[in-house]
């Protein structure tokens, strides 16, 4: 309607200006509109053609305005889409996230109550064993206390054994290699000559010698010609000092109890009160070592390790 008011005006100015442009020669006789309109009436004919005009540029703008919004507002719906989406996919995540921390929580949490209760259990295993171990040291301190006084009561009464001679105090066994003979040498210089010549009485000492160990373990193994040879400084070596025992073993670290075996049962068989087992590297001192088996009652079968105060090494220079 608005569009139809619009051209009728817009006929009507143009039929009144091309009647007023025909001019006094003109063959029609009727008078023209634009004639027959008054001043003001024209323009506000005109005011409000203006007016319209104003009113359709202002309703095309808006028209456009509204074209562009709803396009920006489709853009921004894909938008608000896609990030609803993206939150969507992050709440996923996080509630995951959340159930995995909860079971590591929970396992977590059983884990420490086991290692609660095996610590637990740790502490009453390890009192549990202080308390036996305090038994077994009492039970022991007691034992010996009672076997010490029964041995110190029938010490007097118990003879001695059979082929052991008052006279006979200490066997001193010398351990030695084949190719020790430097050391024995240093050894019969330091104090074994002294104790063969009898210079410290009830006291006698030897070195126990083994022989090379054989190349090769076949049936028939013979010996080489450098263990003849050794064996031979060996035999003239004995005979020249009369100090070496020898023993049916190879020298190896392994054979080292069947050599203190032999040792053993070499100064029982000879009736000897103490064993000293001493390497070729070392050197007694004579009067603490005698000291201690004259103080000490042998029949109690007293075995000591090393004493520091009766063995010096020989690296030591001394």
């Amino acid at each position: 309607a608005f569009t139809f008011i619009v051209a009728q005006v817009l006929y009507t100015l143009a039929t009144d200006k091309s009647d007023g442009q025909s001019g006094p020669g003109s063959s029609s006789g009727s008078v023209p509109l634009g004639a027959s309109l008054r001043p003001c009436a024209e323009a506000e004919l005109k005011a409000e053609v203006q007016d319209l005009k104003q009113q359709l540029a202002a309703n095309s703008n808006k028209v456009h305005s509204d074209a562009a919004t709803q396009k920006n507002s489709e853009g921004d719906s894909t938008k608000l889409a896609e990030v609803s989406q993206q939150l969507a996919d992050s709440k996923s995540q996080v509630d995951s996230l959340k159930a995995k921390l909860t079971e590591k929580k929970e396992a977590t949490n059983a884990a420490e109550e086991k290692i609660a209760k095996l610590t637990s259990e740790v502490a009453e295993e390890r009192e549990r064993a202080s308390q036996a171990n305090k038994a077994i040291e009492d039970l022991k301190a007691a034992s010996t206390e009672a076997l010490t006084k029964a041995l110190e009561r029938q010490s007097s009464a118990v003879a001695a054994p059979e082929g052991a001679a008052k006279d006979r105090l200490l066997y001193m066994a010398i351990l030695s290699g084949p190719r020790n003979k430097d050391r024995r040498q240093q050894c019969r210089r330091s104090y074994v000559d002294s104790i063969r010549k009898g210079i410290w009485k009830g006291v006698t000492a030897e070195f126990i010698i083994g022989h090379l160990p054989y190349e090769g373990s076949g049936q028939g193994t013979l010996p080489t010609g450098q263990m003849m040879k050794l064996e031979k400084e060996i035999l003239e070596e004995r005979k020249e000092h009369g100090d070496i025992a020898r023993i049916v073993l190879p020298e190896r670290y392994e054979n080292l109890p069947d050599k203190t075996y032999y040792i053993l049962r070499r100064a029982v068989q000879q009736g000897w009160q103490w064993v000293l087992k001493i390497d070729d590297d070392q050197m007694p001192v004579m009067r603490g070592v005698l000291s201690f088996c004259k103080c000490s009652n042998w029949r109690l079968n007293i075995y000591a390790g090393s004493l520091s105060s009766c063995i010096i090494s020989a690296t030591q220079g001394r």
